[in-house]
């Protein structure tokens, strides 16, 4: 197969290595209504404590492989702390395809 070249045309992109500094967020319960009244206690309405800060929800900790929270439901609730659900990790696969499964309903957060 040829090659073609297109010496001294622009380039449309580049594709370079980047370090992106996000909070993860270890996970050790999936229930959603505990880690909300945690999060309240922790932060209260502290406004601008958090300005749309990257988080990466970490299943690693959860006690069990197949407990998720529902992660729509989780995106809303780290939302009204100024959080924002961007990749999730260390998930069992069920868990990883949960998470895929909620980007692809609703796109408020990337994986």
């Amino acid at each position: 197969m040829a090659v073609s070249s297109r010496a001294g045309a622009p380039q449309a992109f580049e594709l370079k290595s980047a370090s992106l500094n996000l909070l993860a967020l270890h996970l050790k319960t999936p229930d959603l209504a505990e880690l909300a009244e945690a999060m309240q206690s922790r932060f209260g309405d502290s406004d601008g404590l958090f300005d749309q800060e990257p988080v990466c929800v970490d299943f690693s900790a959860l006690p069990a492989a197949d407990a998720a929270p529902d992660l729509m439901a989780l995106a809303s609730l780290l939302a009204r702390h100024g959080l924002k659900l961007l990749a999730a990790r260390g998930g069992s696969p069920a868990q990883m395809d949960a998470a895929r499964a909620a980007r692809s309903e609703e796109h408020t957060f990337e994986l």
